[in-house]
């Protein structure tokens, strides 16, 4: 967190502004948490971020707002008519885009498989000019607007790489980022409403001169958590620029503001990220996988041995009977042996 102090300076002089570090303070949770055996929450995330830096800052704002006749198409005859038609007419919107860019030396491209265990992208420039745009025009409900966007950039080394690795669970990110140049940006809308009466163009610029560089990674281990880290280092000047004018409403507005800073600054952030609750239920599971295991092997051998025990009896039984048949055939056969022998008699 930073706390920034300001001290005023006359009109149209520099101001400077400093911004003192202090330790993040951790969010405010809510302490009506369940019970819990573990005494653990269920999930945990902690952050912390230190930035500072040291401004020279120039700002100045111009306003104007003046009544004046806004040209309005009339409710009644012809105009009334003119709007109602702008109003029908369908809607027309139409858009495109362009990019150049041309340096001294340029490379990119990727290296490892993307389903291996490490890969990732890489871009290097050195010298070089870039400008691209986008821009926008539609017709509708009988008002025209138009849309503009133009990013420029020259820069003397710019340089961008990203990481990822996966082993098994545990996962990897990096990217890193560094450029020494300059970058601006200008962005306009234009907006013709000649039913309702308002005109206005508003239009705006901002640049960068210096150097800035960055880093940043995190580390997981499946759904049970991980950490993540950052750190951004810059030092130079930047300049922005904002206008709009237009006529609304019986009244011409304007309003301009401009400016500057000088500075150097920095950013580091840590964060750390644990889900007690699924590392709970996975130790869960690794112990009553064993018991489940365990039991359902006492539960087989208890019902072999009662299988073998009522197989053994059966046969006891089986051979009680055969026993005993056998037993009376003999007496059978003895008793007709002897009344042959005696029937003589």
């Amino acid at each position: 967190m930073s706390v920034r102090s300001t001290k005023p300076s006359t009109p149209g002089l520099v101001n400077r502004s400093t911004v003192q570090d202090k330790p993040a303070t951790a969010p405010a949770h809510n302490t009506a948490a369940p019970q819990q055996k573990s005494g653990l929450p269920d999930h945990l995330q902690s952050s912390f971020e230190r930035s500072g830096e040291v401004n020279r800052n120039w700002n100045k704002t111009y306003s104007f707002d003046k009544p004046m006749n806004t040209p309005k198409l009339p409710t009644t005859g012809f105009g009334g008519a003119l709007a109602g038609l702008l109003g029908k007419l369908p809607k027309v919107e139409k858009d495109g885009s362009f990019s150049k860019s041309v340096s001294v030396a340029k490379t990119e491209g990727s290296f490892g498989n993307p389903n291996g265990i490490v890969s990732g992208n890489y871009r290097a420039s050195a010298l070089e000019a870039s400008v691209n745009g986008s821009g926008s025009v539609s017709f509708e409900g009988g008002v025209a607007r138009a849309h503009g966007e133009l990013h420029a950039q020259a820069t003397l080394i710019d340089a961008a790489a990203s990481a990822h690795a996966k082993l098994g669970p545990v996962t990897a990110d990096a990217e890193g980022h560094a450029y020494v140049g300059a970058k601006a940006n200008a962005q306009g809308d234009l907006t013709i409403d000649p039913v309702h009466g308002k005109y206005m163009l508003e239009a705006g610029a901002d640049a960068f001169a210096g150097a800035r560089a960055g880093v940043s990674g995190d580390v997981k281990l499946g759904d049970y958590g991980g950490v993540h880290g950052g750190a951004e280092a810059w030092a130079g000047v930047g300049a922005t620029a904002k206008a709009s004018i237009g006529l609304d409403g019986g009244h011409f507005k304007a309003k301009f503001e401009l400016g500057a800073a000088l500075g150097l600054g920095f950013k580091l952030s840590f964060g750390v990220d644990i889900n007690f609750k699924k590392i709970g239920d996975a130790i869960k599971n690794v112990v009553t996988k064993p018991l489940e295991l365990v039991k359902n092997i006492g539960s087989k051998v208890g019902s072999f041995f009662k299988g073998a025990a009522s197989n053994v009896g059966n046969a006891v039984k089986d051979a009680g009977h055969a026993i005993a048949s056998g037993v009376k055939a003999v007496g059978s056969a003895v008793g007709s042996a002897v009344k042959k022998i005696f029937s003589g008699w």
